[in-house]
Parts: structure tokens; C-alpha cells; sequence
């Protein structure tokens, strides 16, 4: 004020229309200050610096009681002493140092590609590149953001190297990937290591491998005039110093772990089917490859194929089970197998299908017995088909009508419903007893068998599941008394010798009077007058 330097509120009296002039004094930034506030150089407010550099106090503006002030933006003032005037405030925002620190990262004078992780110039080194709310560094810089203000990260390794995480001053969290909310000065420092380079190649070459769970196609060719032959390099440019990127080429960090196998089976480019072996020194499907900290010198990775052979195992009639290698649960009876590889393959003597049908073994269609060994051999050319041929049994239900009652099957006694299985065309006796009693005055009576045969008689089994029938009636026994006895003659038709008649079969009645006696009436289950 007036040439004297303020560094807190001022009070002043002064004569009425006295001329006073106000400036905000202005730092010059660092001279590596590319941004502040989101801005340039070029369109920087007016700052100040705190004594040490860490906070950036902005203009925003001046402001008067009467809000009649235009030219408050600018830093130099002239105010003019008045009674209507009685206070003049500087409003300034709070902006906190970032400073970004690439570590042991030479300076470059070369712009980066900002992308992901975007194109080194030729003959450049660079470790890798870091943005910050959208804009691009490889180099250290000193950056102001307003207080408050989320600082959006993202942090690229270039090939040859792996991120590492964010320096331990924003706290929680070392994703490449992340948020940082300023709530004062910061450092914020990218941590890139040296990687492992790891090359997989498959024995043949240009089969796929599985890195961590993910298929990974391998080079086709070894050219050793080329680092990545046929254009099967990965679309990403490499600093200086670095080997290119080929397919089945990784960059991993010392000491982590990574799953290894391969998909199986897999064609070749000459069509040619192949099935996974093992990796390294012997490893199976599914090991861990640890990533040592030599990280100057490549590690190569050899996962090893056979060539493979399809075996195919059906049944006839199909829709039966097999056993192969132990199991009979398989979801299908294809395979491709390892040439020179030995399998159990086995048929049950017996079996039954989805409908319950029995089923008895035949036959292999090689002549092998129901259990046997089999060796597959790329070598022969030929790939492997079986056949395992089974004979159906006929099935017989025998059961009765009503549900329930006991018969004879070949002698043997039956409750049905009762099953047995017979070789297609055999004959077996089947024998219903002719009445059954169920009570004094009921019985049942064997009407016939379903297939129209006799209470006993030869029965021949079909190929397939058929049902034969007893067929019962329900039968009743009509008694007739007199009152008086034995003074009437009845005659009954139809006539039985026992009195009893099926179950709705009509009866015609008639009572003949001995002499002494006349006919009355009917009583019981009948009524009326007539005789």
C-alpha cells in the first residue's frame, strides 16, 4: 500500500479524496511449473508463493462494498479516499504444490505421446509416462491444483519395465488406476521396475499357451534376422535399449507368480491336432512360473506339445454307459489323447437304458474283451473309433386287474406288479390261479390273460417292454331261502353250480309254490309280488 509491503488486514485514515495505490505483489513460479490451476503459463492470475514454495495464493479479484469496482481482476489499484469506501478486500484461492518426481528419470527436451502407453520417439528412453487430470509427463514437474481439488492418476510402464506402485505419501491404494483428493502439499512419485522379460514358445511353434488363465498366441517362426517375424509383434513401440514386444512375450515384476498351462487340444497351422505335455521341467497343466530378479537377462519358456490322436467310443443301441479311465460320468464319449498314451476302456456286462430296459454286453467292435487296454498311436494315421454292441432283453410286466394279486412266472411265485427280463423270442409260463376268494360271498374270477391266453399258458418275450395282464372279474353268490322252508321250488337263469355270478350279470328268478303253499311275496333283496 502505497509502496509499503502488508502481509495482514491494514487500517488507515485518510483525507477525503486522497489518491492511495494498492498492488498485489507477484512470485515468479519454478521455472519447471507447467501448470497451475489447470492452466498455462501464459494465462496464469497473479500469484504469490508461501516462504516455502508449497502453497500458491492466486488473484481472483477485488472487491468493494458496493460491488462497483470493474477493473478488480487487475493487480495494481488506485483507490481513492471516501466515506462511501470504508474497505477494499483482495480475494485470492489456495492452491497446493504437487510435485511430481519421475525417480533417477533423466530430463528430456522431447514431448511425450500421451496415450496408453503411446509411442516413444525413436532413440528416446523413457521408463514410462504418468497422466495427471488429462494431461501427459515422463519428466519431474512442480504442479499447483486448487485445494480440495481430486487428482486424477493414471501411470503407464513403458515395455521393458513394470509399474510398481505410487509413492507411500497418498496413502492406501497403489492401483495404476486411481483418485487422490489435494489437501496440502504433495509428492507424487511413479515407482517403474525393470521388468522380466518373458518369451513362451510352444514346441511345435504358433500353438497358444495360457498365461495367467488368458490364451496367448506364440510365434510361428525363430527368425533370428528379425526380433518378431511375420508381423506377429505387439502394436506398441519399445524405448531404446528395450527388445520389441512378440507374441508370447511378457513383461512381469521380480518375484511374482504367474499360472501357466495350455489350451488342449489345439490345431497347428497345417491342421494338425496336438494336446499340451508340460512346460519347464516337467510341469503339468496349471503350475506356477516364478519371475526371477534378473531382470537384464530374458527368460524363455518352452511348453511342449504331442501330437494327439481322437478317440471315439459309442454304443449300440446308443444311449448306454462306457467306463473310460475309470469314469462313466464323462458328458461325452470323445477324446483326444496323447499319442503313445494307454486308456482303460470298459463295458458293463449289464446295463439299463433311460427307459429301464436291460441290456446284456455282446461285443467290441475290435474283438477285445469288455475291459481292455488301448494305446493310441498317432503314428498308424488312423484315428479310434469303438463300438460296444449290446443285445436288448425283452421286458415283461406282468400284472393283474385289480392291482395286487400273486401269480406264477415259470413256477416261481410273483406279487405283481412284477418284471423280468428274457432274451428276445424265449417263451416263459405264465399261470393265474382261476378264483380268488375274498370273503364268504365274494370272490375274484380270472376272465382272461391279456395277450387271450389261459389261466396257464406259454408266454413269448418281445424285443421291447410289453405289459401282460391278468384279468380278474369280481363275482357274488346269490343265496335264496324260503318262509316257510323248504316250501318253494326256485329256478335260476343262467344256472351256476356254486351260486355264484360275475358282478352285473342279470339273473331272472322264478318261485315255484310246493303244493300246501302259495306264493306272497318277496322279501330280502328283492320286493314285489309277482313269483
Amino acid at each position: 500500500m502505497d509502496g509499503i509491503i502488508y502481509t495482514s488486514a491494514a487500517t488507515f485514515q485518510w483525507p477525503a479524496g486522497s489518491k492511495h495505490y494498492v498492488r498485489f505483489v507477484q512470485d515468479a513460479l519454478p521455472a519447471a511449473t507447467p501448470v497451475i490451476n489447470g492452466l498455462t503459463p501464459a494465462t496464469f492470475a497473479p500469484v504469490q508463493l508461501s516462504p516455502d514454495g508449497a502453497a500458491v495464493y492466486s488473484l481472483t479479484g477485488f472487491t468493494d462494498p458496493s460491488g462497483l469496482l470493474i477493473s478488480n481482476t487487475d493487480p495494481n489499484q488506485l483507490v481513492i479516499a471516501d466515506a462511501a469506501l470504508p474497505y477494499l478486500k483482495i480475494n485470492v484461492s489456495l492452491n497446493y504444490r504437487v510435485l511430481l518426481n519421475f525417480l533417477d528419470q533423466p530430463p528430456s527436451t522431447t514431448s511425450p505421446s500421451c496415450a496408453a502407453p503411446g509411442n516413444i520417439a525413436p532413440n528416446e528412453f523413457r521408463v514410462g509416462l504418468v497422466y495427471i487430470n488429462s494431461i501427459c509427463y515422463w519428466n519431474s514437474a512442480i504442479l499447483y491444483y486448487p485445494a480440495g481439488a481430486p487428482l486424477q492418476l493414471n501411470a503407464y510402464p513403458y515395455p521393458g519395465f513394470v509399474f510398481a506402485g505410487w509413492s507411500s505419501n497418498l496413502g492406501s491404494g497403489s492401483s495404476y488406476l486411481r483418485t487422490y483428493v489435494l489437501k496440502g502439499p504433495v509428492t507424487i512419485a511413479p515407482m517403474f521396475q525393470p521388468a522380466k522379460r518373458v518369451r513362451f514358445e510352444t514346441g511345435p511353434l504358433g500353438l497358444q499357451v495360457l498365461v495367467d488363465r488368458t490364451p496367448t498366441p506364440t510365434l510361428s517362426l525363430e527368425d533370428p534376422t528379425t526380433p518378431c517375424p511375420h508381423n506377429e509383434g505387439l502394436p506398441v513401440i519399445v524405448p531404446s535399449t528395450v527388445a520389441a514386444l512378440c507374441r508370447g512375450d511378457f513383461d512381469f515384476a521380480s518375484g511374482s507368480l504367474h499360472l501357466v498351462g495350455a489350451p488342449s487340444p489345439q490345431y497347428d497351422l497345417h491342421g494338425n491336432i496336438f494336446v499340451f505335455d508340460s512346460w519347464g521341467a516337467g510341469q503339468g497343466q496349471n503350475a506356477i512360473y516364478t519371475a526371477d530378479a534378473n531382470t537384464a537377462t530374458p527368460d524363455k519358456v518352452i511348453v511342449r506339445f504331442v501330437p494327439g490322436v481322437q478317440a471315439s467310443f459309442v454304443t449300440n443301441p446308443p444311449g448306454l454307459k462306457l467306463n473310460i479311465d475309470g469314469r462313466d460320468n464323462w458328458p461325452g464319449y470323445n477324446f483326444t489323447w496323447a499319442s503313445g498314451s494307454s486308456h482303460q476302456i470298459s463295458a458293463p456286462a449289464e446295463q439299463f437304458d433311460s427307459q429301464g430296459r436291460k441290456f446284456t454286453f455282446k461285443n467290441w467292435s475290435n474283438a477285445g474283451t469288455p475291459s481292455q487296454a488301448l494305446t493310441v498311436d498317432a503314428g498308424s494315421g488312423a484315428n479310434v473309433r469303438l463300438i460296444a454292441n449290446y443285445d436288448g432283453l425283452g421286458r415283461v410286466v406282468v400284472q393283474t386287474s385289480p392291482p395286487g394279486m400273486k401269480v406264477q412266472v415259470d413256477g416261481t411265485d410273483c406279487s405283481t406288479p412284477c418284471t423280468f427280463d428274457r432274451a428276445a423270442g424265449s417263451s416263459v409260463r405264465v399261470t393265474a390261479p382261476s378264483s380268488i376268494a375274498l370273503s364268504d360271498d365274494t370272490r375274484l374270477d380270472l376272465s382272461n390273460w391279456s395277450d387271450g391266453g389261459g389261466a396257464d399258458h406259454a408266454y413269448t418275450v418281445g424285443a421291447d417292454s410289453r405289459a401282460l395282464t391278468a384279468i380278474y372279474n369280481t363275482s357274488y353268490r346269490l343265496a335264496a331261502s324260503a318262509d316257510p322252508g323248504n316250501s318253494v321250488s326256485y329256478g335260476f337263469d343262467p344256472a351256476t353250480p356254486d351260486m355264484f355270478y360275475s358282478a352285473a350279470t342279470p339273473v331272472t328268478i322264478t318261485a315255484q309254490a310246493k303244493p300246501g303253499f302259495r306264493f306272497r311275496r318277496w322279501d330280502g333283496d328283492l320286493s314285489g309280488t309277482f313269483r
